[in-house]
């Protein structure tokens, strides 16, 4: 037995003792730069960057606040004479006043002078043509009512033509002279306007001569006269235009229409007639 632990002893003092598991590695040698080759450029330490300095420097003066405005005077001092203040300048409208009368110096007086066109009688016997001529004077009533008085004398007649029967010359003509006035509208809107329209309703005051054929009557004995002369007033109504390129003078367009009403028949005028025209 005492062999046998001998033997133990000496077995384990043969083999070498383990280090222990916790104990650190040991170091590695340390390894020498190998030398540098002979004509070559040793390497440049790499750059240490600058520390801050400490302790750090103090900030930069900031600029000074402006200084506080010295107190406005009291009381204000009084505006210098030399300079007055400006008032605003004002703008004045002037107002539309009313429309003044026709005319070159608002009189509201106007002249037709040889007023002039053609004439179209037509009865139940057929039509006649003609002419008819005119003057008279227009008055204002306001600045666009007026009345108009007018002379008239117009006359109309056809071509002859017998009666086969009788053998006797039949009469389609026909003759007016009348006075005739009426009223007068006109479309103003301003004093100076170019063009004008106006509408017209009257009266043909005075005497008118008819033929018996124009107004569909048997013609006469032969020898005696186939016309008629009657006395009287007629309606007339009429429209036109004015054409006023200045105050002074103008041009007076009108169309009328005239109705005579006989015993036997009806008788329509038409007439288309242009005038100058000065007005005051």
């Amino acid at each position: 037995m005492i062999a046998h632990v001998a033997a133990l002893v000496a077995c384990l003092l043969a083999e070498p003792a383990a280090p222990p598991a916790d104990a650190a590695a040991p170091a590695p040698p340390p390894v020498e730069p190998a030398p540098a080759a002979p004509g070559a450029d040793a390497p440049s330490a790499p750059p240490v960057e600058d520390a801050p300095a400490w302790p750090p420097p103090p900030p930069a003066p900031t600029a000074a606040p402006p200084a506080p405005l010295p107190p406005a005077a009291w009381p204000p001092p009084a505006p210098s004479a030399a300079a007055p203040a400006l008032a605003p300048a004002s703008v004045v409208v002037a107002a539309a006043g009313p429309l003044p009368r026709s005319g070159r110096f608002g009189l509201g007086l106007s002249l037709d002078l040889l007023q002039l066109g053609p004439l179209q009688v037509i009865g139940p016997g057929g039509t006649s043509s003609g002419v008819i001529g005119a003057i008279g004077v227009e008055v204002d009533l306001g600045p666009r009512a007026a009345v108009r008085l007018p002379l008239k004398i117009g006359g109309a007649s056809a071509s002859a033509s017998t009666d086969p029967s009788s053998g006797v010359s039949e009469s389609r003509s026909f003759v007016e002279v009348a006075f005739a006035p009426s009223l007068v509208y006109r479309l103003r809107a301003r004093p100076r306007q170019r063009w004008i329209p106006f509408g017209t309703a009257g009266l043909d005051a005075g005497f008118f001569q008819f033929g018996r054929r124009l107004v569909g009557l048997a013609p006469s004995p032969k020898g005696t006269a186939q016309e008629f002369v009657r006395g009287g007033v007629a309606p007339q109504l009429g429209v036109g235009l004015i054409y006023a390129p200045s105050r002074l003078f103008g041009l007076r367009l009108a169309a009328e229409y005239t109705y005579f009403l006989l015993s036997s028949a009806s008788v329509h005028a038409l007439s288309e007639t242009i005038a100058a025209r000065f007005s005051f």
